[in-house]
């Protein structure tokens, strides 16, 4: 049986290799960048819509995926996308964890769909669990020029104070009270 560090390691190796096919594909077509948001906590998440970044590091044009159900040309949130990218009919062949044969398998997907697959991975990869409890949030940046993703994460943290008290405590009784010797300043003496 492999251990959680083994199948984390074959999971990252053939990340990698999607990264790279993705790579080779997209910075040629003049994508320069790919990201993707997401938050949550309470045990339930949700990804933002892929936003694709075409042009020049320089002169950079903003476009909004037609991913996980939203209509093409919505707002980002501070930057605002326009219509929706053009994605051409290409298909890619990607490594995806096939759970009958617990392993791994090439398949093919359109490009617009193995984008997606790679940020979301790189994000369950790096920050697993990122939704439950308090949660977490962040984004994921393909740089395609580079064949990297950066990954920008972080996590809900609960801060909890003590406080001590009590309540019902009962008096102490008188003779055991120590009396008070008086101080000699305030004797007067000096």
């Amino acid at each position: 049986m492999e251990s959680w560090k083994d199948r984390n390691l074959k999971a990252l190796k053939y990340l990698r290799l999607n990264i790279k096919n993705l790579a080779e594909i997209l910075h040629p077509m003049g994508i320069i960048s790919a990201e993707q948001h997401y938050e949550g906590g309470g045990d339930s998440g949700s990804y933002g819509m892929v936003m694709v970044i075409t042009g020049t590091a320089d002169d950079p044009d903003r476009w909004r995926s037609g991913a996980n159900g939203c209509s093409e040309g919505e707002q980002d949130t501070g930057d605002e996308a326009e219509e929706g990218y053009a994605w051409p009919a290409v298909m890619i062949s990607m490594w995806v964890y096939d759970y009958a044969t617990k392993d791994y398998i090439d398949k093919m997907m359109p490009l617009e769909d193995a984008l997606e697959f790679v940020l979301e991975k790189s994000i369950e990869l790096g920050h697993s669990g990122w939704e439950n409890n308090e949660g977490g949030m962040g984004h994921a940046q393909f740089d395609t020029k580079a064949g990297v993703i950066n990954r920008h994460h972080g996590d809900y943290v609960s801060h909890l104070e003590w406080t001590d008290s009590c309540i019902g405590d009962p008096e102490p009784e008188p003779e055991e009270v120590p009396a008070a010797e008086p101080s000699s300043d305030l004797a007067g003496e000096g």
